[in-house]
């Protein structure tokens, strides 16, 4: 049950009241290709060839085919997707895009960006941030001069999403908060959110901005996700297996010397990483801490030190993810201990409100 009386959030979208389009997969039209779908009902082989489209060997009018089944299902890959399938070529690329209600694609995300097991206040808290960063994403879309295909992408770029799913109970959550969004200003937030955010207080992160997102500056460190096995972590490289990771960055390499994060920000953020090799000390390779996250999959979070201990090198740090908004570890705990699901909301994105989507046009209510 909510504490609040809910205003009202207008948003329409290109496909009609109430839907969102998810870029599935995407490429470069370099050569004739093929893909297929399957509903149950009938097999679509399609493919691209000498500038057109073919469906069942007929040679399509247009470049763009839309599968639409009465059972609302159709299967691309190994995944079957609620709602319809679009396959479009345009400036020689190709795109497949699956167009379906909100809160079904909310539902499903729930089983990849949640955790299907916990309790229904969590994944209630899970359904309204979700639905909210899949609204922000249209509305982004919606404003750009030239609406681009999609609103938002199937990956963790934005968020996991991989169609149908057998996690019934999650269909509670999705149904209590049916239509719930975040807004700061009466406009739907960037409801960014993490595993577990170490303690790590966002406000003190840099490279981040938070005046258009004030919302994500939290002043206060989450004091509910210590339970979590990541709040602390670390992980030890032996000498020859890092260095097999920076040669990637830096062919030139032949030992480490030493390792140490010589720049952060205020939370402890790493920011520069400074690499000691040759014979002598003297030698020194300067690496960001993005690119060290990207070739050491073992780095939990952006927060950490490096240690050197005999001809091993000790990754020690905070959290696991962003440390950005919420923390789901943080609500786990939180629910266990009696909040409710607005109230978890007001401790992670403070200064915000619940409003209530409308899908035809209304004047918006404080």
């Amino acid at each position: 049950m909510f504490r609040v009386i809910l205003g009202l959030f207008v948003c329409t979208s290109l496909f009609g009241n109430g839907h969102i389009r998810v870029l599935l997969a995407q490429g470069e039209v370099t050569q004739p290709i093929e893909w297929q779908f399957i509903t149950s009902k009938k097999s679509f082989l399609c493919a691209f060839s000498e500038g057109s489209l073919f469906c069942n060997g007929k040679r399509l009018p247009k470049n763009a085919l839309r599968i639409s089944t009465d059972d609302n299902r159709c299967a691309y890959q190994d995944a079957a997707y609620a709602g319809d399938i679009a396959l479009i070529i345009q400036d020689n690329h190709w795109y497949i895009i699956n167009n379906l209600l909100l809160d079904d694609y909310v539902y499903s995300v729930l089983r990849s960006e949640s955790w299907p097991g916990w309790p229904l206040e969590v994944n209630k808290v899970f359904a309204i941030m979700v639905r909210t960063y899949a609204v922000h994403k249209i509305m982004v879309a919606k404003n750009q001069k030239k609406r681009p295909l999609f609103d938002i992408r199937a990956t963790n770029v934005h968020q996991t999403y991989k169609g149908v799913h057998d996690f019934e109970h999650l269909r509670q959550a999705v149904n209590d908060t049916h239509d719930i969004i975040i807004t700061y200003n009466k406009q739907p937030i960037v409801a960014m959110y993490d595993s577990c955010c170490g303690g790590v207080i966002p406000a003190q992160l840099s490279g981040f901005d938070f005046k258009s997102n004030p919302y994500l500056a939290r002043p206060y460190a989450c004091i509910y996700c210590s339970e979590c096995k990541l709040f602390n972590w670390s992980f030890t490289y032996p000498h020859d297996t890092l260095l097999n990771l920076l040669q990637k960055e830096f062919p030139d390499i032949k030992q480490i010397k030493d390792i140490r994060v010589t720049a952060s920000d205020k939370a402890g953020k790493a920011l520069e990483i400074s690499v000691v090799s040759g014979k002598t000390s003297k030698v020194h390779k300067t690496i960001t801490a993005s690119a060290m996250y990207r070739l050491c999959k073992d780095v939990r979070s952006f927060c950490y030190t490096i240690k050197k201990e005999g001809k091993d090198f000790i990754f020690a740090g905070k959290g696991f993810g962003h440390h950005m908004g919420v923390c789901q570890w943080g609500v786990r705990t939180m629910a266990k201990k009696g909040f409710l699901c607005k109230e978890i909301l007001d401790y992670y994105y403070p200064g915000t409100t619940l409003m209530k989507l409308v899908t035809e046009p209304h004047h918006a209510a404080a």
